[in-house]
């Protein structure tokens, strides 16, 4: 299993090892799972293979990849080829590749085919990303130093911005608007200030099903990363999600009537 991340110019790999094993003086088989690395990728030459100091030249490619992993399976005595099963990753290009290049098979991660699947829905569906845009503008103009300190002797709640990386970004956002909503109004009508807030009840009362559709579909993001669940499990949550859409689909007046 596998996962990447960057900061500051620099390349992570997380590898944890997924097995079975028996607890000594047992018998029954456990799944176990170990981190076992998490260095930087050296940043390789693509012409050369040899190791550089900068980036500029270097290709976090498939191939480097593959390189990588079998050097830590290595320092661990352990056979690339021969006892790696599959690779657990996202569904980037890179780690596709890198399925094919040492021949294993890919499990993609359902969390992240299911975020990519609602960031495509969300810009897809005029009416909620509408809703979403005017709630973000509004906390955004919350979040100033001044409005912050105003806000902080109202409630002890702080305007959020939406995460980039995750949809379920929105919903969070969504929930604090509503939650902090009557404070925030406060804000704008008490202290003259100039807080950018749609203040008419009924765009209050069109962001409330949104925020409650969200955080429904947050949780069956957080019921896919549970530990025990299981691939089939996850398959099977799927399609069960794809029949609730399409009742709500032919559901009138449902927030999801139009995704």
């Amino acid at each position: 299993m596998l996962d990447g991340w960057s900061c500051s110019g620099t390349h992570y790999i997380g590898v944890i090892a997924s097995y079975c094993s028996r607890q000594e003086g047992g018998t029954e088989i456990q799944p176990r799972q170990s981190v076992i690395a998490v260095p930087p990728i050296p940043t390789v030459d693509n012409e050369s293979g040899v190791v550089v100091s900068d980036h500029e030249n270097a290709e976090f490619n498939a191939e480097t990849h593959h390189t990588f992993l079998k050097d830590i399976l290595n320092s661990y005595g352990i056979n690339f080829q021969y006892l790696v099963i599959c690779l657990i990753c996202d569904n980037a290009s890179v780690n596709r590749k890198l399925a094919r290049t040492c021949t294993k098979p890919a499990i993609g991660c359902n969390s992240h085919k299911f975020n990519l699947q609602m960031k495509q829905m969300l810009s897809n569906y005029t009416e909620l990303e509408n809703v979403i845009d005017e709630v973000q503008m509004t906390m955004k103009s919350a979040h100033t130093l001044k409005k912050s300190t105003l806000l902080r002797n109202l409630t002890d709640y702080r305007a959020i911005l939406p995460s980039e990386t995750r949809w379920s970004g929105a919903r969070g956002m969504l929930e604090r608007y509503l939650k902090i909503h009557d404070e925030l109004n406060e804000v704008k009508e008490n202290n003259h200030s100039d807080l950018q807030m749609n203040q008419n009840m009924k765009f209050k009362q069109k962001v409330e099903p949104y925020a409650y559709m969200l955080a429904e579909l947050d949780q069956f993001t957080v019921t896919l990363e549970t530990e025990n669940h299981t691939l089939a499990d996850c398959r099977s949550d799927l399609g069960t999600l794809i029949t609730t859409l399409r009742e709500h689909r032919a559901a009138k007046g449902s927030p999801l009537f139009r995704l």
